[in-house]
């Protein structure tokens, strides 16, 4: 099983926020992924204190092939691709919630894409 793993930042104090995403390098990157034929857990860790992750909005994922779970009480998203053998274009955002405000905001759209191998 392959994983991939990205630190996130975000910046609440604009409209719309700035969520930024690095890699496992410290590479800044948009926190896209592409699958090949192979289960892969996909890893997004918050890193800005005052904030968790919430359900993540998942769209056309036809062939229904990812799960989510939470971890370290909802500062981290584990996001199972069980990779599908079709080609598929997958979005993706994450969710955080304030911990005082309870004020939800949605990242910019990652992709997960799956390849046939």
């Amino acid at each position: 099983m392959q994983q991939v793993k990205f630190k996130v930042t975000v910046d609440t104090s604009i409209i719309p926020p700035i969520f930024v995403f690095y890699n496992e390098n410290k590479q800044i990157t948009n926190g896209s992924v592409t699958v090949q034929g192979c289960p892969t857990e996909i890893y997004y860790t918050l890193e800005s204190p005052g904030y968790f992750m919430q359900k993540p909005a998942i769209n056309d994922d036809f062939n229904s092939d990812i799960s989510y779970t939470f971890q370290d009480n909802g500062k981290t998203l584990v996001l199972m691709d069980q990779g599908s053998r079709s080609n598929e274009d997958v979005g993706l955002q994450l969710i955080i919630e304030n911990i005082q405000t309870g004020q939800r905001y949605a990242s910019p759209d990652p992709r997960i894409k799956n390849k046939r191998p």
